[in-house]
């Protein structure tokens, strides 16, 4: 699992318990406050709790805190690549300090997260062109769209030569929005490369909210291999965590989100 990627799934899951330990927390709060609910026996008391959600919550948190142990165990090991992945690996050590055992502490690695995430679309901002270069954006995002049709129309969809036209289509797409919003091409190839993961935060740190659900988990997988020239070679058959046609669904929204972004019209040529 890509670092990025075991950051926000890690972070995700540890979200999901403060939630689940909420809605915990509500209910047996009320149950408490029950008139003469600790009168009660104890198989009385559990059937209250099976009827309130109660027990089915404990169940659940048991299941998240063996999950969030067991993807510590996983943590990247692999130094950082940016600031933002090392704002991600103090965002995890914040959750896993709780503020009551030092307060200190706990704040001096939160601001420190925080610090290091401004710093990081910082220097973002600090590298942008004055003067978009819009028609390169706008060409960019009709090569997206024509890697994509080649995705689809391969005879062998699972293999590399379709998910190689895939991370192309992936990457045109992020690097025009990119492009539209001031980075300079020279930026793209010089810090992004073809790490699409990276150009996923990059996207979103500079204000693009269109990507679609499952788009981070192809770049996770994609990635790598299309990075290493692996999928260019047609040495690996990789493990897409979508099928087929739900990875053209993906791929196709994020393009048409990125058009829409931009400002143009869906597979709209040059004006």
């Amino acid at each position: 699992m890509a670092g990025g990627t075991w950051h926000r799934r890690w972070l995700a899951l540890d979200d999901e318990r403060c939630r689940q330990w909420d809605a915990w927390s509500t209910i047996h709060r009320q149950l408490e406050r029950q008139p003469g609910w600790f009168a009660l026996s104890e198989d009385a008391r559990a059937e209250e709790e099976r009827a309130s959600g109660l027990s089915e919550l404990e169940a659940r948190l048991r299941v998240i805190d063996r999950r969030r142990r067991r993807w510590l165990r996983g943590l990247p090991k692999t130094p950082s690549r940016d600031l933002g992945e090392v704002a991600a690996n103090l965002q995890v050590a914040e959750r896993l300090l709780p503020s009551e055992e030092n307060r200190i502490v706990h704040e001096l690695i939160k601001r420190a997260a925080r610090d290091l995430d401004r710093l990081s679309k910082l220097s973002i901002n600090r590298s942008r062109r004055r003067r978009p270069d819009r028609c390169l954006a706008q060409a960019f995002a009709r090569n997206a769209r024509a890697f994509h049709a080649m995705a689809w129309t391969d005879e062998d969809r699972v293999g590399a030569r379709s998910a190689y036209h895939s991370a192309i289509a992936i990457e045109l797409g992020l690097k025009a929005f990119l492009l539209h919003r001031g980075l300079s091409d020279d930026w793209n190839r010089t810090h992004l490369r073809h790490d699409l993961s990276k150009a996923l935060r990059c996207v979103r740190m500079v204000g693009f909210r269109g990507v679609p659900d499952g788009i981070a988990e192809l770049a996770a997988v994609l990635g790598p291999l299309y990075a290493s020239g692996a999928l260019r070679a047609g040495s690996v058959t990789p493990d897409l965590p979508l099928s087929p046609d739900a990875a053209d669904g993906v791929i196709c929204e994020l393009l048409d989100a990125v058009e829409a972004a931009m400002g143009m019209e869906k597979g709209a040529e040059d004006l």
